[in-house]
């Protein structure tokens, strides 16, 4: 059973993105006992919450018995990199976050039919093609199909296509064996790696195209052969992937087989952005900021923008708000774009 340590006192913490069902064991402002720690898959502290070096110990136990060992503030545990970590580990271990429901903010009625749309989806192993401007939540609507499928508990694989550079993209994702290429290594791709979870790609169009036909034949055979490999290498994954681009413009240029496309998207979800679900904001300020700290003068100037970065423009301008706002409410003046 996988378990999670906390130091310190767990709403203190505000680990938002935990369940209940993840804390296995909870501590007080005393350091737990050293020996109990090889029982625990990570160990998360609050570092404000003890006095001195009483954690050192802690942290040197973990770092001898290879436990990832998380130190953080209040803070930490929503928008710094030391929450991304925890996060993201979390995330690679299979272990459960808030509620899947929760991921994907909003009550707009876009929104809720979205959200029924994804519940459809619960039982089924269907491939889905996510269809979203740039910063709409794509890469959030994945992850919520993921962790109300019969798959929640498997790995978890996210690609942003458009930042693998050409020459290493078939590597990458096929996987390689020693003497493919000059200075090759063996390692498992990103396909084998997936086996058995989630596969999501995201900025789909942007796959070499010669390997997005390599790629096809991959989901039609279920199998593949690692660059320079012999040993043909099943994997059976569910695939997720998106496009910022229009429907309409989605084979432009001729860069992204249509075949492809109607082999992925047995279920096709668009996000609406930001500007068509304007009543939304107030619920995203407060799960960004972790209270209601918008005044009204600000929430007037948030509502009447157009929002052409969506909600990942909404995260950055309520941070840069929060770091340069002179007091705990903030104003209008506060609020740059």
């Amino acid at each position: 059973m996988r378990k999670i340590l906390i130091l310190g006192d767990y709403k203190e913490l505000d680990l938002y993105f935990l369940s209940d069902d993840s804390v296995k064991a909870v501590f007080g402002k005393n350091a737990a006992d050293t020996g109990i720690l090889s029982e625990f898959e990570a160990v998360i502290a609050g570092g404000e919450q003890f006095p001195g070096q009483t954690l050192d110990p802690v942290k040197n136990e973990c770092a001898r018995l290879g436990i990832p060992f998380f130190c953080v503030s209040r803070s930490d545990c929503r928008m710094t990199t030391e929450g991304v970590r925890i996060r993201e580990f979390l995330l690679s271990r299979g272990i459960l976050f808030h509620p899947a429901e929760n991921l994907l903010i909003g009550n707009s009625f876009k929104i809720r039919e979205l959200r029924k749309k994804v519940g459809s989806l619960s039982g089924k192993d269907c491939g889905v093609f996510i269809l979203g401007e740039t910063g709409t939540g794509k890469e959030v609507l994945a992850e919520l199909i993921c962790r109300q499928s019969k798959r929640a508990s498997r790995p978890f694989i996210k690609i942003n296509c458009a930042a693998i550079p050409p020459g290493l993209a078939e590597s990458q994702m096929f996987g390689s064996e020693v003497g493919a290429y000059t200075d090759a290594v063996s390692f498992a791709g990103f396909l084998e790696k997936a086996c058995g979870g989630t596969l999501f790609l995201d900025e789909i169009p942007d796959l070499p195209f010669e390997l997005q036909g390599k790629f096809l034949r991959v989901l039609e055979e279920k199998s593949f052969f690692r660059v320079g490999g012999k040993k043909r290498i099943v994997s059976d994954f569910r695939l997720l992937a998106a496009s910022n681009r229009p429907r309409s413009e989605l084979f432009r240029g001729m860069e992204f087989r249509s075949d492809l496309y109607y082999r992925i998207a047995e279920c096709v979800l668009e996000i609406p952005p930001l500007r068509e679900r304007i009543e939304d904001i107030p619920l995203l300020c407060r799960r960004f900021l972790g209270a209601d700290r918008v005044g009204d003068s600000a929430m007037d100037k948030l509502t009447a923008y157009r929002w052409p970065g969506n909600v990942r423009e909404l995260k950055n301008v309520l941070t840069r708000a929060e770091i340069n706002a002179s007091g705990r409410i903030l104003c209008a003046d506060d609020i740059t774009f």
